[in-house]
């Protein structure tokens, strides 16, 4: 089973002590292959990442995970908004070689980037993870032929999207803080660009009234402080080719001891797609 390790801060300490820790555990037919960050909903938390890594700092930090066979991946928004596409593409363009592919929900960014495939900073599809509800079978041939994929990854956890068959390797988020909603719209300012002060930089604890249930607002995103596990369900999931590990305050012993549960967990392998990231 190949894993991906999502961290939903921005914290680059955290993700390395993360990944050193899951590659210490030696589990047959697990293999992690790829770290994540970034942000699900704010370009602006993606670029103040960024730029508070620095460019050595980050060609170090993915020169330090491709020695041990991971692949360094940049969430981008699931939704970008029209006025805000220059600068995602100028983002990419700039940080572009630092990554070694993407993750969006953005289907406007997600031909973007399959079009300057082959161009400086631009990304070979097969190094691009789509988030999204692929059930139509239209779509799902549109898609096909459209773009070699490494992965499809269903964007709600409803039955229906996770396990029916769609034609395409899939990635599954099976465990960790589930993400309950991606704004558009920015509580910290107004929405208002020129108010930006990233005031959001730390996740603020928040409960939902009504619901009773404790959450944190991550940016411009809802994550639940309670955990996702669909690890009894990973056989039911047809096309199943690698699952994601989600985490906000997961703790390093529990990481490892969910990674080490993975021994063994296999779905309905089969849709295109390569099996592994390219480098």
């Amino acid at each position: 089973m190949k894993v991906l390790y999502q961290h939903l801060g921005l914290d680059p300490g955290r993700l390395t002590a993360v990944v050193h820790r899951l590659l210490e555990v030696r589990v047959e037919g697990v293999s992690l292959v790829a770290a994540v960050v970034g942000d699900l909903s704010c370009l602006r938390r993606c670029q103040w990442l960024l730029d508070r890594l620095g460019r050595s700092a980050l060609r170090e930090l993915r020169a330090t995970l491709g020695e041990r066979g991971v692949t360094l991946l940049l969430q981008l928004p699931l939704v970008i908004k029209e006025s805000e596409l220059d600068a995602a593409q100028e983002l990419v363009t700039r940080w572009g070689r630092a990554f070694g592919g993407y993750v969006t929900g953005d289907l406007g960014m997600l031909s973007w980037l399959d079009g300057r495939a082959g161009v400086g900073g631009g990304v070979d599809p097969s190094r691009l993870v789509y988030t999204s509800n692929v059930v139509n079978p239209s779509f799902s041939q549109w898609l096909r032929e459209r773009f070699d994929l490494w992965r499809v990854r269903p964007l709600m956890h409803k039955r229906t999207f996770i396990e029916e068959p769609v034609g395409y390797a899939k990635d599954v988020v099976v465990y960790g803080n589930m993400v309950l909603n991606c704004s558009t719209f920015c509580l910290h300012s107004g929405d208002l660009p020129d108010r930006c002060t990233l005031t959001c930089g730390q996740p603020r604890p928040m409960l939902m009234e009504g619901e009773g249930e404790r959450v944190y607002l991550l940016g411009r995103s809802l994550v639940t402080r309670r955990r996702l596990d669909l690890r009894p369900r990973v056989s039911r999931i047809a096309d199943l080719r690698s699952v994601t590990l989600m985490d906000l305050d997961l703790s390093l012993d529990e990481l490892a001891a969910v990674y080490r549960s993975l021994g063994g967990a296999a779905g309905s392998a089969g849709g295109p797609g390569s099996d592994a990231l390219r480098p």
